[in-house]
């Protein structure tokens, strides 16, 4: 078993919440030495929503020969979408018969189906798609004794990184991972972000950036990862610098290089169980007397940051797909609650047998 940190976002504007602390006091966390013993006997199935599903709702479930004209028309590929749609839901089925062949009992909900009396009801939540259907479906369950166990139903397309290993995927019974991340900024990008920073109680920092990204160890895999790793050609220029101006021996191969960057952007990648968060400030802006006062890091590791806006027209976003108003005046603290922790499976990348 291993136990992935949700976040606990508080936003006030006066004293605003999102989430209620006391919904999850007295559950705790999981030790990872207690030898847990999974109940699975109800399983829910929270299928992805595929682009052919997501355009039939959004022009009020016409026809298919009429949506195929109207997409169609549009330049949109219709036939790939199809071809999606029916991998998509033929990977559900074989889910949800290879866990009914199980003797289990098995529901099966969306996006939009998706709620409380169900969650209630399963003894296991199992997303079939890719990260965003796990976070979707890990978003709902409140603590960590109900396990979330995520299939990646393209592992062509998608890498899936909370999901089980791709040979799950191909063989459902033999494998019987905010959740992520917060981004504040502007909305519209090109508009510089304007926020005031306070990490671990220290002293506030006034920053102009292009918005700020706060991560669990479960979301150090994705953006939090894209926007600090190094790429070899920069490792190689300051390897060369370094050789040349510095006079600082050492082998400048590419290969040499290569090795530097992967090293190097392993360390940006943390447990997704660790107590800590990552903050990275986008494109920190520096000049003369600004940042004021001088000294943030513009990435790091943190118990908890509090944030708060100066923006005209800003988002706070959790996990990629809820957006929360986060303009002037408004304040927000992101920090981690074991209690908030969600239980998952992980397993070994290669076939057990």
């Amino acid at each position: 078993m291993s136990v992935l940190n949700n976040f606990t976002v508080s936003i006030a504007k006066g004293l605003r919440r999102l989430r209620h602390n006391k919904e999850l006091c007295g559950h705790g966390s999981i030790s990872r030495k207690e030898n847990t013993r999974l109940k699975m006997e109800k399983c829910l199935i929270v299928s992805k929503v595929t682009r052919y599903e997501y355009e039939r709702h959004m022009h009020d479930n016409i026809a298919d020969s009429d949506l195929e004209v109207i997409l169609r028309k549009r330049g949109s590929d219709f036939d790939s979408m199809i071809e999606t749609h029916r991998q998509q839901k033929a990977f559900e089925e074989n889910v949800a018969s290879s866990l009914k062949s199980m003797g289990l009992q098995v529901e099966m909900a969306s996006r939009l189906t998706y709620n409380d009396e169900l969650i209630k009801w399963c003894d296991v939540v199992v997303p079939c798609g890719g990260d965003g259907t796990f976070l979707l479906a890990a978003s709902r369950v409140r603590d960590a004794t109900k396990p979330v166990i995520g299939f990646n139903s393209a592992p062509h397309k998608s890498v899936g990184r909370l999901c089980l290993p791709t040979w799950c995927s191909n063989d459902v019974k033999g494998a019987f991972t905010a959740l992520k991340e917060v981004f504040i900024g502007e909305s519209v990008t090109s508009r510089v972000s304007l926020l005031r920073l306070q990490i671990d109680n220290g002293q506030w920092t006034h920053t102009k950036s292009s918005g700020l990204c706060v991560t669990t160890g479960t979301g150090s895999t994705s953006w939090h990862y894209s926007i600090n790793c190094l790429r070899t050609h920069s490792v190689l220029e300051l390897m060369q610098i370094l050789n040349e101006d510095f006079d600082v021996k050492m082998d400048t191969t590419l290969e040499k290089a290569r090795e530097v960057a992967e090293r190097y952007n392993q360390k940006l990648m943390f447990p997704p169980d660790s107590a800590y968060l990552a903050y990275s400030v986008r494109e920190y802006i520096t000049f003369e007397e600004w940042p004021a006062p001088r000294g943030l890091r513009v990435r790091d590791r943190a118990g908890c940051v509090r944030v708060k806006s100066h923006c005209s027209d800003a988002g706070l976003v959790i996990d990629g797909s809820v957006s929360f108003p986060f303009n002037d005046g408004t304040k927000a603290l992101l920090e981690v609650y074991p209690e908030d922790s969600l239980m998952t499976v992980q397993m070994d990348d290669s076939l057990p047998y």
